[in-house]
């Protein structure tokens, strides 16, 4: 299995500042490969997009370097509304002028959302995709040992999702006051 770790050309943007300065920046909803290592350290998973959108590749690797599992999975990509975009720049230019705002102003966002937010890896032999969302509640797919998903769980936005196994999830719930607890869900079967 080769892994490619090159970062996709709409990653970074960057612009010369005068006096011999440099400003860089990740620009807003690339698809950036998503990595995540085991709590004890034995295995490591990578999610990439593959090609132009359209599917993303797991990989889950032992320490030693073997290969657990390596899927290829589809998704439906959801383009990014022009005034989404248009708003995104804008509020990136704010007040800045000079290079940094014609930086901004050069941007190329990409056309579709992410199709994932985040990758976790189970406290077993699962792996726990993020499905990429703007607003609503978080959903999860729970990927087995061999990679195919084999459920979905939905959480509420506040919650966010720590770590998780087959039958149990920990999770930080922040209330409206801005107050964080520690939280345990049991998934059903």
């Amino acid at each position: 299995l080769e892994l490619s770790l090159q970062p996709a050309a709409c990653v970074m943007v960057s612009t010369k500042m005068g006096g011999g300065g440099f400003m860089s920046a990740v620009v807003p909803f690339c698809a950036t490969p998503l990595d995540d290592v085991s709590l004890d350290g034995s295995r490591y998973a990578l999610v990439e997009v593959v090609g132009d959108g359209g599917s993303y590749r797991v990989s889950v690797i032992r320490a030693t370097g073997d290969t657990i599992s390596s899927r290829t999975h589809s998704y439906t990509p959801v383009r990014i509304p022009k005034d989404v975009a248009d708003s995104v720049i804008a509020r990136r230019i704010g007040r800045q002028s000079g290079e940094v705002a014609a930086m901004w102003r050069s941007v190329k966002l990409p056309p579709d959302y992410p199709p994932l937010a985040r990758v976790l890896l189970g406290r077993d032999d699962t792996v726990w995709l993020e499905r990429y969302s703007i607003s609503g509640d978080r959903e999860w797919l729970v990927l087995d040992a061999r990679g195919t998903v084999t459920r979905t769980v939905v959480l509420p936005r506040r919650v966010r999702l720590m770590a998780g196994s087959r039958d149990a999830l920990w999770a930080t719930d922040t209330d409206e006051d801005g107050l964080q607890s520690v939280v345990r869900f049991r998934v059903s079967r």
